[in-house]
């Protein structure tokens, strides 16, 4: 599978780097799927330009670390990306998901499933069509 993972700008960029992301991207490759990762924390990328990204490598799964200070960030550029790629499924992963959980996903229309907790073993299954841990 093709997996388009992005991290959202926020208002404190070029801080650190995304280490969620860092070792679910490793778990993915290590069972053979192509992962990208857009971190647009840290690298300047406008909207427009991740969703013509997202043209370009064509993911089945689209998945986005979100953090609370950065919901709407969040779905607005998932909402670009998606433009480009409807078909894709989305996920929401990080600690506003891990916190609220259906709380946040039942209130959203962007993100079809929420991972909460590390993913590392999860996610893979799930796009894999096994039965997530």
């Amino acid at each position: 599978m093709r997996v388009l993972l992005i991290d959202p700008a926020g208002a404190q960029r070029y801080v650190t780097h995304n280490a969620g992301l860092a070792f679910l991207s490793g778990a993915l490759l290590a069972r053979g799927h192509d992962v990208r990762v857009l971190d647009l924390n840290n690298y300047d990328c406008s909207d427009d330009e991740a969703a013509e990204y997202a043209r370009a490598f064509k993911p089945h799964w689209v998945g986005a670390s979100v953090k609370t200070a950065l919901v709407s960030s969040a779905e607005k550029t998932m909402r670009a990306v998606l433009s480009s790629c409807p078909d894709a499924h989305t996920i929401a992963g990080g600690p506003h998901i891990s916190v609220l959980r259906e709380s946040y996903l039942s209130r959203q229309d962007v993100f079809e499933y929420g991972l909460a907790g590390e993913g590392e073993v999860a996610f893979p299954d799930l796009i894999e069509g096994k039965n997530p841990r």
